[in-house]
């Protein structure tokens, strides 16, 4: 079964196309977002604004260490109950949501990937052919990491089935692209 990465649509490789988003001081980076465990009761939104303010807000807007949507955007993908949307601040603009991929798994036997220090995974090359993802969306845990409630740390990578792909690509495809991970 293929799977695909979500990653975000690039001009010419160096800008984002979709409207860039961080905070004042350009250093937003939510750790509990690589996490496994819900988010929802504890979430505090943080409050960001337009990295370009001479732009306006896209329906996703690029962060690199999380996919911020719409409420349109949200609403077509919340039927997908491994992803949990948590509210951002957008000064001007209101509410966004981060979203937030809940479902997860050990990188599989026969896999390719690069480590990074220690035994953390750092870049994931291929997925053996037999993988069948466990969720229309998930991510893969750091070696490690599972606690014995169930919750790990996980790659920041999203990965989805064909379906989920689709339906990224049908509600924000100019902003969002699903790569077909290689199958080894």
């Amino acid at each position: 079964m293929p799977v695909f990465e979500i990653k975000p649509v690039f001009i010419d490789g160096t800008d984002a196309a979709a409207e860039w988003v961080d905070d004042r001081h350009s250093a937003w980076n939510e750790p509990l977002l690589r996490a496994t465990a819900p988010l929802a009761e504890r979430w505090v939104p943080p409050a960001l604004e337009l990295y370009r303010s001479e732009m306006s807000p896209t329906a996703v807007l690029f962060h690199p260490t999380a996919h911020v949507v719409s409420q349109g955007v949200r609403d077509e993908l919340s039927h997908f109950p491994e992803l949990e949307f948590l509210p951002v601040m957008v000064a001007g603009y209101g509410v966004f949501f981060a979203m937030h991929v809940l479902a997860s798994c050990d990188l599989p036997a026969g896999s390719v990937a690069d480590r990074g220090p220690g035994t953390d995974i750092a870049l994931i090359r291929a997925f053996p052919k037999a993988f069948e993802p466990p969720a229309p969306f998930f991510r893969i845990r750091h070696p490690g990491t599972l606690t014995a409630r169930g919750m790990a740390v996980c790659v920041p990578d999203v990965y989805a089935s064909e379906a989920a792909a689709t339906a990224v690509m049908r509600v924000a495809g100019k902003f969002l692209r699903a790569v077909r991970v290689p199958m080894a």
